[in-house]
């Protein structure tokens, strides 16, 4: 029985990327709608939400939006020298996300 339910659980988890579900939409080749912005929302905290750095709170989902805007954006160029995705960052700012990293003490300390 232990071994069906974790066989199920690991299927849920391999069916379920943003990435490849949503591809078209995040590469450019769909334009986001306003009703694809609650699924999105949705499917990226059920991915993510355990392992987000920050609360998956109504601000994060505005900062999230904002991060697939820059996302689709950069897919779309016809030249690019890497693809953007999203992952457990894409509900943080760049001050956040600079925060988590302790980016600016890395800055200090390189100098």
């Amino acid at each position: 029985m232990f071994r069906k339910a974790f066989n199920s659980v690991l299927a849920t988890f391999a069916a379920a990327n943003i990435n490849e579900d949503r591809h078209e939409l995040l590469h450019g080749k769909e334009t986001l709608h306003g009703t694809d912005l609650e699924p999105l929302w949705t499917q990226f905290k059920a991915e993510f939400e355990h392992i987000s750095p920050v609360n998956l709170d109504q601000t994060a989902m505005f900062t999230f939006f904002q991060n697939v805007d820059k996302v689709i954006e950069h897919n779309s160029k016809d030249i690019k020298t890497y693809t953007k995705v999203i992952n457990k960052f894409s509900a943080m700012t760049f001050e956040q996300f600079s925060d988590y990293f302790n980016l600016e003490d890395n800055q200090e300390n390189a100098e």
